[in-house]
């Protein structure tokens, strides 16, 4: 599929916004995956949110949240910010999506 970091990526990038290729958020999830796996952050905290979301996986909040917290401690602010939205939304609501 790639064999970069930064390569998995932008693959992720481009089916998950339909950027010169047609959205496909199962595509988009697994290129993401191997980023993460591969060390780019970037690609942690989007495998993270998709998972949180459910968008192209299954729902998983506890395993997104994990993700979200090891792309925030290597430093990636929208990590640290996504997981505080969602920890204060779970703390005062039901229902966080």
């Amino acid at each position: 599929m790639c064999i970069r970091d930064s390569a998995c990526f932008a693959v992720g990038e481009r089916f998950d916004k339909g950027d010169g290729a047609e959205i496909n958020k199962e595509k988009a999830a697994a290129s993401y995956r191997f980023a993460c796996q591969k060390g780019d952050m970037r690609g942690c905290h989007n495998l993270g949110v998709m998972m949180i979301n459910a968008e192209g996986i299954p729902l998983d909040r506890n395993g997104g949240l994990l993700l979200l917290d090891k792309s925030c401690d290597a430093g990636q602010r929208p990590s640290c910010e996504q997981m505080v939205k969602l920890l204060t939304c779970l703390l005062y609501t039901s229902r966080c999506v």
